[in-house]
């Protein structure tokens, strides 16, 4: 004797409680002061560029390249060492200055340049 099982089941209503007038929380007001209060952050610094025109194995290569470009272009350049190699690095650039002085550049015959972003941030 099977019984019919329903596919739903009623339930009584749900017991309502009444809040009394002292059991209800305001949330706190904010004062004209709290609602100013700003997270002061430092005003955004424009990213600075750095661009790598070569790398070399032997460090007269590198000082060649770096007085070069610093006679042609008047453009402060470093010599940064990694892994025994000779890093040579315009640095201070803007974005917009960027595709400028690119050609110039590749016309000295450096033409295999790296674009580095924030390099100044990066030391």
């Amino acid at each position: 004797n099977e019984t019919e099982v329903p596919y739903y089941a009623e339930l009584p209503p749900d017991t309502i409680q009444k809040n009394s007038e002292e059991n209800i929380v305001e949330p706190e007001k904010l004062t004209e002061r709290d609602s100013l209060i700003t997270e002061e952050t430092a005003a955004e610094t424009p990213d600075i560029y750095a661009l790598e025109i070569g790398v070399f194995r032997k460090k007269p290569r590198a000082l060649n390249a770096q007085r070069k470009v610093i006679s042609k272009l008047n453009l402060p350049v470093e010599i940064v060492t990694q892994w025994n190699r000779y890093h040579v690095i315009i640095t201070g650039f803007k974005k917009t200055e960027i595709n400028r002085y690119i050609p110039e550049i590749a016309r000295l015959g450096y033409d295999d340049i790296s674009v580095i972003k924030n390099y100044g941030k990066q030391q």
